[in-house]
């Protein structure tokens, strides 16, 4: 890199954003401006040091307005020419350069992407390689811009091995674009599957291994590639009318890598636009610089009761659904809990009938001796066989591993049959019903028997 363009790309990021790309792309517009005007950055300099300042201005203003109107016949957006021509005035800016007019472009917004549905991302998810998997999953459920996530290391991830809700990212604020500082965001259960699976595929992991990384390589995954790899998912599903979206050539795609990130702020919108900001680390719009983060658990809480349901992906379910099931459990806890006390209180009963009954010296005689003997090997030579498999699953991982593999394939499989045919799982849950409905008239149908039994048994203790 040359001094001129060294010194500039420095000071913009002293004064406004660290951002690997933002310089990039400031160097390859400043190239192709100085390709398209047959010039280099220096050539500008000497030019400005050896030309009167009205002569300069004129001239590179013209060169300006000149690049605009190749651009604009390319039929560039609008937006894109903007940024365009805001690298090359920021470049004759930081110089102290002179320029004359240079037209501003109305300002207008062009929206290049629509908004993408849960079960849109749920068939790309479907044809994507794991590591895009845990990548779009993570995205969709976090907010984090593609250069954030690129940076991430595994010590910036909570446990997963933990069973919980949510699982909290702090980024610190190196890995986050331009000034924004340290900050938590979360992810569900469905990105968490997904980078448990990513990440037991690769060795020699550590607290400081990167989250994602290149294939078979140690190197930050590329952020290209990545999308690159989603617009081709997506549009192999648009050819065969799976996803209805439209292709431009030359210009965004309406469906593309960001769309995740916007997927992620509008189901937010129930936690609030200053806490979702936070979240995505973006600036809160009004701030000035004041706005007071709260403790990360008073995130994770907004997070799990006002976004988390909203960001299912694979099956995306109702608020109102969400919550009978929640009901549902608690009621069926509670009903496990009233049959576990009835069902110790007629263990009690069924104790004293049986004292009542059974002759105690039958009740507690003692097994003979042999047949103690006999239990005593079985057990020791269970405990054998116990310590022997143990010990072969610690020196052969693979298979261990392998078996869960092939656990893991068959309830694929089988969730996969359940969503094709629906009405075998009603079926399940109905067969379920009636049977949980027949044990009950059961339990109730014994619990008269034994009070009879015992209202019997009384009547014949006082005839005694």
């Amino acid at each position: 890199m040359n001094q001129p363009i060294e010194t500039w790309l420095t000071a913009v990021a002293y004064s406004h954003s660290q951002s690997k790309s933002t310089a990039y792309q400031y160097k390859k517009n400043m190239e192709n401006y100085c390709k398209f005007t047959h010039t280099t950055p220096n050539k500008i300099l000497t030019e400005y040091k050896t030309t009167d300042e009205k002569t300069f201005k004129h001239k590179h203003s013209q060169l300006i307005q000149q690049w605009i109107s190749k651009l604009f016949n390319q039929k560039l957006a609008i937006t894109t020419i903007r940024t365009k021509i805001g690298a090359i005035k920021s470049f004759y800016k930081y110089q102290s350069l002179p320029l004359g007019y240079i037209p501003q472009a109305r300002e207008t917004i062009t929206y290049h992407n629509r908004d993408i549905e849960a079960n849109e991302i749920a068939q790309i998810i479907a044809l994507s390689p794991l590591r895009e998997k845990a990548y779009y999953t993570l995205m969709a459920q976090s907010g984090l811009r593609p250069c954030t996530i690129e940076q991430l290391q595994i010590k910036d991830l909570e446990n997963l091995n933990n069973e919980q809700t949510s699982y909290k990212i702090t980024v610190p604020q190196e890995k986050e674009k331009g000034k924004f500082g340290s900050h938590p965001t979360f992810i569900g259960n469905e990105a968490t599957k997904y980078l448990k699976l990513y990440l037991a595929t690769r060795t020699n992991l550590t607290p400081n291994s990167l989250l994602f990384t290149a294939h078979n390589k140690n190197t930050p995954s590329n952020t290209k590639n990545i999308s690159r790899t989603f617009q081709h998912t997506a549009q192999k599903l648009q050819k065969t009318g799976m996803l209805n979206y439209e292709i431009r050539k030359a210009k965004p795609s309406e469906i593309r890598l960001y769309t995740l990130r916007k997927f992620f702020k509008r189901k937010c919108k129930d936690m609030g636009d200053e806490d979702t900001n936070y979240l995505m680390g973006h600036t809160i719009v009004g701030s000035n610089g004041n706005y007071a983060p709260k403790n990360d658990e008073y995130y994770r809480k907004r997070y799990e009761e006002k976004a988390l349901p909203d960001l299912k992906i694979e099956s995306p379910i109702p608020k109102e659904i969400d919550e009978l099931q929640k009901q549902h459990k608690q009621e069926m806890e509670t009903i496990k809990n009233q049959y576990q006390n009835e069902n110790e209180e007629l263990k009690e009963r069924l104790t004293k009938i049986e004292d009542l009954i059974i002759p105690k010296r039958n009740k507690y005689e003692e097994p003979p001796p042999e047949y103690q003997k006999e239990m005593e090997k079985q057990y020791k030579d269970h405990q054998k066989e116990t310590i022997k498999h143990i010990k072969w699953l610690k020196e052969h991982p693979e298979e261990l591993k392998k078996q869960k593999e092939q656990q893991e394939k068959q309830n694929k499989e089988y969730d996969k049959y359940l969503e094709e045919h629906p009405e075998i799982a009603e079926q399940d849950e109905k067969l379920h019903e009636e049977y949980r409905e027949t044990q009950i008239k059961e339990l109730q149908n014994t619990i008269k028997e034994l009070q009879n039994i015992i209202k019997q048994t009384k009547k014949t203790e006082k005839q005694k």
